[in-house]
């Protein structure tokens, strides 16, 4: 693929980077890929960018696109991505692929830093399955022609550049979330009072990838007990006597016990599309959070067969 579009283009291979999802463990039908190259080079425009969030859908429901514009200094600044991904979410590796293209003017260090921090708060807080997958990418591109001077690491205009890429990563990384494979809850989970981050971080990835927590959600249920079992096994520092657990915002245990609010209450809260869990474990000061979603019945109809794929695999010879 590298060799096909650089010789369409007119640059050295190794100026193409490639970047893939599907069914693992099929040759890639390139029989069907070299063919449209030529299409896809003489189609190319800077005014596109919808039809590439629209060709990288997969199981996907719509294309998911954020675009925003500032002022740095004198100058106007824009950013704006793209971003797939349904099924197969799980921070660090996952089906997911996301295109991130500003006129930002800026030193590769700062770049680079701004791109790893804002995925660390952003791509690597999700989950949907808890599943990975064999490749993930984020890659943005920086063009400089905003006209802006050069943004340095360490400069007010590399944390200002930071801010805005973080808002628009976070937004996307959410918008995945909200469009996973027949989901129907939207959940963000907050702890807080952590010994340290990786303790903070530990209880939200247990809490989030729960296969019983998240088929509570599906059901209306607010199960805290399922809930502080998953923040038991997280293999974080915990004092079971001191949890809180809040249902949007309502208390659903406090230290370890059931609290006092009505279940009606809290059946009302996870009755919603959209709701918070906030876990206190009142030892420390660090907190972390993450954003997931529930696992309905639908998801494992869904999931059940891949049989569509390979029969296309078998007309193109692969199989």
């Amino acid at each position: 693929m590298c060799e096909g579009v650089a010789k369409e283009l007119g640059l050295k291979k190794t100026e193409i980077g490639v970047c893939s999802t599907g069914v693992i463990g099929l040759p890639m039908p390139m029989v069907r890929v070299e063919s449209k190259y030529e299409d896809l080079v003489t189609r190319l425009a800077a005014t596109q960018g919808n039809h590439v969030a629209r060709a990288i859908i997969t199981s996907d429901t719509h294309e998911k696109e954020v675009a925003i514009s500032f002022d740095m200094g004198d100058h106007r600044v824009r950013i704006g991505g793209c971003v797939k991904g349904a099924g197969m979410i799980s921070p660090s590796m996952a089906t997911m692929l996301c295109f991130i293209t500003t006129d930002a003017n800026l030193a590769k260090e700062c770049l680079q830093k701004a791109v790893q921090e804002s995925v660390e708060e952003s791509f690597n807080r999700i989950t949907i399955d808890g599943d990975m997958s064999t490749n993930d990418s984020v890659i943005v591109l920086a063009n400089g022609a905003s006209g802006m001077p050069v943004a340095r690491r360490g400069g007010s205009a590399c944390r200002q550049f930071r801010q805005a890429l973080g808002w628009v990563m976070l937004e996307l990384a959410k918008a995945v979330v909200r469009d996973g494979e027949r989901v129907t809850k939207f959940v963000t989970v907050n702890v807080k009072g952590a010994r340290t981050h990786l303790d903070a971080k530990k209880v939200a990835e247990a809490v989030c990838k729960s296969a019983l927590v998240k088929s509570s959600w599906n059901g209306g249920d607010p199960n805290w007990g399922r809930i502080i079992h998953a923040v038991g096994y997280s293999r974080a520092r915990i004092r079971e006597e001191l949890i809180d657990i809040f249902i949007g915002g309502k208390a659903a245990c406090l230290g370890g016990l059931q609290a006092e609010t009505p279940m009606e209450q809290l059946r009302e809260v996870v009755s919603h599309p959209e709701f918070d869990i906030d876990i206190d474990l009142n030892q420390g000061s660090a907190v972390y959070t993450m954003y997931s979603s529930d696992l309905s019945p639908e998801y494992v109809d869904f999931n059940r067969s891949e049989y569509a794929y390979w029969k296309q695999a078998r007309k193109d010879g692969l199989v």
